[in-house]
């Protein structure tokens, strides 16, 4: 993906050079109001093809929501586990969002 290649050759950090715990403060640190308007354009996987793309972005809690693509053949995976986790605090799919955080502090 362009920009995280771009991003982490600017920070000159590799893969190998994380090796330990401590090495992660070396990783570039990316905040969803941070990256740039063209970042959906630039955080698709190169041999991602357009008809698999599913163009999505985030609730935008921080002010500005965050677009990207994922890949249609992983969200059957994706749904699954939201599902799993789900049920983990008492929840059901269909159940509202605040009873979701009722539910996960009790």
């Amino acid at each position: 993906m362009p920009y995280y290649r771009d991003l982490f050759a600017r920070a000159r950090v590799t893969p190998g050079d994380v090796t330990t715990l401590s090495a992660l403060s070396r990783l570039p640190v990316v905040t969803e109001g941070g990256p740039p308007r063209e970042l959906s354009s630039r955080t698709v996987a190169e041999g991602l093809p357009t008809a698999r793309r599913w163009h999505t972005r985030t609730s935008g809690s921080t002010g500005v929501p965050f677009e990207f693509y994922a890949d249609r053949a992983g969200m059957d995976s994706w749904l699954g586990s939201h599902w799993f986790f789900l049920g983990w605090i008492g929840a059901g799919p269909w159940t509202p969002r605040i009873a979701h955080l009722r539910s996960a502090r009790r």
